[in-house]
């Protein structure tokens, strides 16, 4: 019976392409996520370690792989920074920034929209 040549789908029963493939899918994962880049470049090593013994008639060999994945995308806001009561405190909204939309006088029913037209207010909309 002849040896079977050792190949990159024969090596450790299989073992390098099984690694590929788990790692290919976790790549795709990654360019299909909309919280990272779309454009930035994944990467996939398998890397073979041989360690021949002293005789050189034999290796072991270790199978191993790594992955470079895009780090998911930062996010970014602007907050407002003052003093409460004697305290530091930040906002992210503009404590500056008139009230668009007052509160209604009667808490059960929100506030609406109010329509200017031609200089008379519109309660209607």
């Amino acid at each position: 019976m002849e040896a079977e040549r050792v190949s990159l789908i024969s090596i450790g029963g299989g073992a390098a392409v099984e690694l590929f493939d788990r790692e290919l899918e976790r790549v795709l994962r990654n360019v299909l996520d909309p919280n990272c880049p779309a454009d930035a470049k994944r990467k996939i090593t398998l890397t073979f370690t041989f360690a021949p013994d002293d005789r050189r008639e034999c290796s072991r060999v270790a199978i191993s792989s790594e992955t470079k994945l895009a780090p998911p995308l930062g996010h970014g806001t602007l907050v407002y920074l003052g003093e409460l009561d004697g305290e530091v405190a930040a906002t992210e909204f503009n404590p500056r920034q008139a009230t668009l939309f007052p509160a209604a006088a009667d808490e059960s029913e929100p506030a609406r929209p109010r329509a200017i037209n031609g200089g008379k207010e519109d309660r209607g909309a």
